[in-house]
């Protein structure tokens, strides 16, 4: 059991990047159904758990700590998901996005009979902020694994899910950054990074809605403590196995955000330092 709590600030975020990685994939090419986002998942996941560091982590107090902690702030946050699904700007065209992909394969909203109906309006139309296209399609604006990865939850819990999905992927994202400063300072120190973190209103905010950030967040920060672990590593093979998974986190961040590069180059120039 303590070896599993210890290995919870690595392999959590592993699984949250083996659902990335098939979901930007399946929002970019009209693919997002269950019989293809989960079995890919699951192979992704063991490809993953192949490149990870062997790094042999026992648990301790401070481990287990983080864990208690973290899944009592997802209980608390869980209570208080926002419902904010308008026809906007993010979040809510992230939420509203999430919602489609419940049950439907591509992000493009078919709109042909919608726009024939606006023309005999006055004033109708059928685009707006947060959504745009041409007489045939609406597509929604911004990076869609976000959504993608919400209509997992929608999958499970419907509407609800799709609102709820965010505070879990937040949960992981405190872990990850605890698995940072766990390599940096210890594990004990590394606490006061999460709680700030966890206390923060806008990071509050962020995970209650569907903003993106705290999914970039776990992803860098992720693909950060792989690097950590990779310098470790004593053989040349287990070191460059463990930098591909590092760089696969990075660029994930990459697929969350329009400007997700910005993660990319910062980690392209922290190696070459």
């Amino acid at each position: 059991m303590s070896r599993l709590v210890g290995a919870a600030p690595d392999v959590l975020p592993l699984v949250l990047l083996a659902f990335v990685l098939p979901v930007g994939l399946a929002v970019t090419f009209g693919w997002h159904t269950p019989w293809f986002v989960l079995p890919a998942a699951a192979g992704l996941a063991l490809v993953l758990w192949r490149l990870r560091p062997k790094e042999a982590i026992t648990g301790s107090l401070a481990d287990g700590a983080a864990l208690v902690a973290i899944l009592l702030w997802v209980a608390v946050q869980l209570a208080y998901t926002g419902e904010y699904v308008t026809v906007d700007r993010d979040p809510a065209v992230y939420a509203l996005t999430g919602v489609w992909l419940i049950d439907n394969p591509q992000v493009a909203v078919p709109t042909a009979e919608a726009a024939q109906v606006a023309a005999g309006v006055d004033g109708a139309r059928t685009a707006g902020l947060g959504f745009g296209g041409t007489r045939a399609r609406l597509s929604p604006e911004f990076a869609h694994t976000l959504p993608g990865l919400a209509a997992l939850g929608g999958w499970l819990g419907g509407v609800g899910g799709v609102l709820a999905s965010n505070v879990v992927i937040a949960g992981v994202t405190l872990l990850a950054v605890y698995g940072v400063g766990r390599r940096c300072v210890g594990a004990w120190w590394a606490l006061l990074p999460v709680a700030g973190l966890a206390v923060a209103m806008p990071y509050v905010a962020f995970a209650r809605n569907l903003y993106a950030e705290p999914l970039a967040l776990g992803l860098a920060a992720a693909g950060v403590s792989t690097l950590m672990a990779v310098t470790r590593q004593a053989d040349t093979a287990g070191a460059w196995r463990g930098s591909l998974l590092a760089g696969l986190f990075v660029g994930a961040a990459g697929l969350v955000r329009i400007d997700g590069g910005l993660l990319v180059i910062g980690a392209i120039v922290a190696v070459a330092c």
